[in-house]
């Protein structure tokens, strides 16, 4: 197998590049996170911009995945300074609600 070395011009400008992405993480810290944990909905608020319904056509994220992506994001925000918003549909037709929180 061939491995083609990348060139000079082309490593720097990765590095410079994730130099300014972490940058720009760092000063714009995530305050707040909202997770749209299911689609599903057993009621029909007039209020509701959702498009929510009691039998949805896509499946709930699953559990591990959204754990998945918390870890992900872990080493850029303060846990202490980032809230977690779990909407929906409703929240509450999710069986692993209490393992979520």
């Amino acid at each position: 197998m061939n491995v083609t070395p990348i060139p000079l011009k082309k490593r720097l400008g990765m590095e410079l590049f994730s130099l300014w992405r972490d940058s720009i993480v760092r000063q714009h810290p995530l305050q707040y996170l909202f997770w749209e944990c299911t689609l599903r909905c057993n009621l029909s608020c007039v209020h509701c911009g959702s498009d929510c319904r009691k039998i949805p056509q896509s499946p709930d994220m699953p559990l591990a995945d959204f754990i998945k992506t918390i870890q992900t994001i872990m080493p850029y925000v303060e846990p202490n300074k980032t809230m977690i918003v779990l909407t929906g549909g409703e929240p509450l037709m999710r069986n692993d609600l209490a393992q979520c929180g």
